[in-house]
């Protein structure tokens, strides 16, 4: 676990919450410039990383990027999420209850609570419908439904 408090010219605040029962495999990292928050439940598979943070690269004028300053945001793991081996959680996502992400996925935006997903960037191809208590696929172009999955598998 890295909370880092300064780099260059900038100053953070860090903090890094870890509540009961989280589960987590060797070789996970994360690193926080403000907040990354993993609720009770979750389970980190080996070689997860999680992020609150990620360098600017636009200012061209700098000879490295790792001297240009630092993006911020705050990075929420819900209940009893699954984070699958190698997956990488990226800058100011929430990852809702429940929500399943597949091995070596890479996590740009939000992922619903009773979510499945996957790739890189991790795009859902499965929900929960809480009212069929079914697993149904969605359609990656339209992220509507479009299959029943059977609950016993």
């Amino acid at each position: 676990m890295d909370a880092i408090k300064c780099m260059n010219d900038q100053v953070f605040h860090p903090r890094i919450i870890i509540e009961d029962n989280v589960h987590a495999e060797q070789d996970c990292q994360i690193f926080a410039t403000n907040l990354v928050h993993i609720k009770k439940n979750v389970t980190l598979s080996s070689h997860v990383f999680i992020t609150d943070a990620e360098h600017e690269y636009r200012g061209v004028e700098h000879e490295s990027i790792l001297k240009q300053r630092l993006k911020c945001g705050k990075t929420i793991i819900d209940e009893e999420a699954f984070l699958g081996i190698g997956v990488r959680v990226i800058k100011a996502v929430h990852i809702g209850k429940h929500a399943v992400i597949g091995a070596n996925s890479v996590v740009t935006k939000d992922i619903p609570a009773y979510s499945v997903a996957v790739g890189n960037p991790a795009k859902i191809i499965r929900k929960y419908n809480h009212q069929t208590k079914q697993w149904e696929a969605v359609s990656f172009d339209t992220g509507e439904r479009y299959e029943v999955f059977d609950r016993s598998l």
